[in-house]
């Protein structure tokens, strides 16, 4: 019975996401297929290749340091997250991803990019990551936040402007359970965006006009993956992890202690749930 790892994104906190891979790598848990969106992109790449020292030290000190987030980066690239000079250090760090093995890993995993020439998410196989990352950088990379990635003369941005759980994308790939981290806690609600927001996206990318709608769209597909991903764990065939406590971490927001605190949270929730995860994984 084929198990999928499905990985949501979540900025900063990710950190939780990190922390429960790494708990994963030290009991030596693979699984059949893994699919990462967003930040979670990269902790698939990292996860992938047993990188736990890259999952470490990318959410506790690289993801919320002031020269990436906030005004410098606005500054230094015209943006509010400076995605350029996280990826530089991602690419040139001495824990950065292995991307040959990532590459020649023989387990299946993909990332979700949103391709601007046809406006609709597509899905990047381990395989298909160039060794600069990029596909990895654009599977980050916020509207509005961040600047279109080109790669080969097509243009993307992050896979989560029209899915945040990509669990469907694991189904589509025959998987029959799905082991699910998730960065939100239980009473977490997804408000829709103002009208405000909605407007300032129609305006930025007027280019792209379905881009705007997939925005408008994402509380409602949020729902909808959590309801999908409830149902399947009534039937057993899923396995849903994700922050036992609000850390105060956001987005983009929270510092170094926090995202140590939350990294930790992500390494105990699955201790806790320890004998739940074994079982899971060892049944037939």
């Amino acid at each position: 019975m084929k198990k999928g790892l499905v990985i949501e994104g979540g900025g900063l906190r990710g950190a939780y996401t990190a922390g429960a891979l790494t708990w994963l790598i030290d009991h030596d848990i693979m699984f059949d297929y893994g699919v990462g969106i967003s930040i979670g992109a990269l902790y698939l790449g990292a996860f992938m290749t047993k990188n736990k020292a890259l999952l470490k030290e990318y959410s506790i000190n690289l993801a919320g340091s002031k020269d990436n987030v906030g005004i410098k980066p606005l500054l230094k690239e015209g943006s509010l997250v400076g995605y350029d000079n996280v990826f530089k250090q991602v690419v040139n760090n001495p824990y950065h991803i292995d991307i040959e093995a990532l590459n020649n890993c023989e387990v299946l995993s993909q990332i979700g990019v949103y391709d601007l020439s046809v406006c609709e998410t597509i899905w990047i196989d381990n395989d298909q990551i160039d060794k600069d990352s990029l596909f990895i950088k654009a599977a980050c990379t916020l509207p509005m936040f961040g600047h279109k990635v080109n790669i080969d003369g097509k243009d993307y941005l992050d896979g989560g402007i029209t899915t945040m759980i990509p669990i469907e994308q694991s189904i589509k790939n025959g998987n029959q359970k799905h082991f699910v981290i998730t960065t939100k806690p239980a009473n977490y609600v997804r408000k829709p965006y103002s009208k405000f927001v909605l407007w300032l996206f129609k305006v930025v990318y007027h280019r792209y006009p379905k881009l705007a709608k997939d925005i408008a769209k994402r509380d409602k597909a949020y729902y909808d993956e959590r309801n999908k991903i409830k149902e399947l764990e009534n039937a057993g065939s899923a396995l849903h992890i994700y922050p036992s406590k609000d850390s105060g971490v956001t987005r983009f927001g929270g510092n170094k202690e926090q995202l140590s605190e939350l990294f930790e949270l992500g390494y105990n929730d699955m201790e806790t749930n320890k004998e739940k995860i074994m079982k899971f994984i060892n049944t037939k």
